[in-house]
């Protein structure tokens, strides 16, 4: 999404590392002019990826960094589906890492993304007391704010005139279009049900005058066809529902690729969760491109 985003707004990617290599494989489909490395980063590979890096970065070019640690251990959606990776402190020391690393590397400007945590802010405004003019950040970033068609909450932090950039410049702000504007419901789809969402008891639905229901076991997955989307995630789609909550069926790759902004000219490969999983962790190209217009 990265990647996508920066060639949007004219800058070119020269090298992406991940440690999943189907991911990488789809990233080469869009970009195959970008170098695409399968490397788990952290403290026992640090060298590498400083070699890396300066073998694709000539000497005294300007470039960014960007960073998207995976959120995995910090989320509280992953808290509830798999309590055994639910590592805080360790998705927090790989941050700090991240942090390190980019005062250590040195890059003309940089960026990071990851969940908002209250021990994420913590050490992120720690780092931020130490070096003032390397980093600062936004707590909590709603991507809605900025025109992307989902509640997609993030921390973001890097190069400091680039996060007050993102703080103050209200020409930024866009609001976000509503689910039905960006895609056509299918026909008798009037609710979108949440990919965290579950299976109600339809048995205790109510039926009002106007055509709508209710249903108390229901809890905050489903949402009108006319309101911003759900955030979207990696582990499967958001679902198309009827007025009394019954599925029309699952979202499509193209679709929620639509609600994080990616062209519709993206590629994504043969195997559907492979896709589903990298456009839900990907970063809205269309904020992205935001960001990068300013570096």
């Amino acid at each position: 999404g990265w990647t996508e985003g920066a060639r949007q707004a004219g800058c070119h990617t020269v090298l992406a590392v991940d440690s999943n290599v189907q991911l990488l494989r789809l990233h080469n489909l869009n970009h195959p002019e970008t170098t695409q490395c399968v490397m788990t980063v952290g403290t026992d590979t640090e060298d590498e990826l400083l070699e890396l890096i300066r073998a694709h970065v000539p000497p005294g070019r300007a470039f960014h960094l960007h960073g998207s640690p995976p959120c995995q251990r910090i989320s509280c959606t992953s808290a509830v589906r798999d309590a055994g990776n639910h590592d805080v402190d360790g998705g927090v020391s790989l941050v700090n890492w991240f942090v390190a690393f980019v005062h250590r590397l040195q890059p003309t400007t940089w960026t990071m993304e990851e969940v908002p945590h209250a021990q994420l802010t913590g050490a992120l405004g720690m780092a931020r007391q130490f070096h003032p003019a390397m980093i600062d950040y936004v707590p909590i970033l709603t991507m809605s704010d900025y025109g992307v068609p989902q509640h997609r909450k993030r921390c973001i932090a890097g190069t400091p005139r680039l996060v007050e950039r993102l703080r103050s410049d209200a020409s930024l702000r866009a609001d976000a279009p509503v689910l039905s504007e960006v895609l056509d419901p299918p026909e008798g789809a009037t609710v979108c049900m949440a990919s965290t969402g579950k299976e109600p008891d339809y048995t205790q639905n109510v039926a009002h005058a106007d055509g709508t229901y209710t249903n108390n076991t229901i809890r905050r997955c489903m949402r009108s066809v006319h309101e911003v989307a759900w955030t979207c995630m990696a582990g499967h789609p958001h679902c198309w529902r009827t007025p009394d909550f019954r599925k029309v069926r699952w979202f499509t790759v193209r679709e929620q690729a639509a609600l994080q902004t990616f062209p519709p000219t993206y590629q994504y490969g043969t195997h559907t969760q492979t896709a589903l999983t990298g456009i839900g962790n990907a970063v809205p190209p269309r904020f992205a491109s935001m960001v990068m217009a300013g570096v």
